[in-house]
């Protein structure tokens, strides 16, 4: 009895170990951009796009695409030469 009891507690010590090491691994892709509502991980970079055919878009974790037609868009800033 002793040895599962020592065996329960370092193995819950590992799990609280892992979790909070940020190691738990959630089945996400590491390219994933957002999650549709079937169950499945969108990869691209446009959200208006993502999800169109697995019934549309639950959770979006990419950025938003600077649209195409507006001057400067996705251009760094330009340096303050204060």
């Amino acid at each position: 009895m002793r040895t599962s009891s020592r065996l329960l507690t370092t193995g819950a010590l590992l799990a609280i170990a892992t979790i909070a090491a940020g190691q738990v691994d959630t089945g996400r892709p590491k390219d994933a951009t957002g999650l549709c509502k079937d169950g499945t991980f969108y990869t691209g970079k446009d959200q208006s796009a993502a999800c169109r055919s697995n019934g549309g878009l639950q959770e979006w974790w990419g950025t938003v695409a600077a649209p195409k037609d507006v001057p400067g868009a996705g251009k760094p800033a330009a340096k303050d030469t204060r």
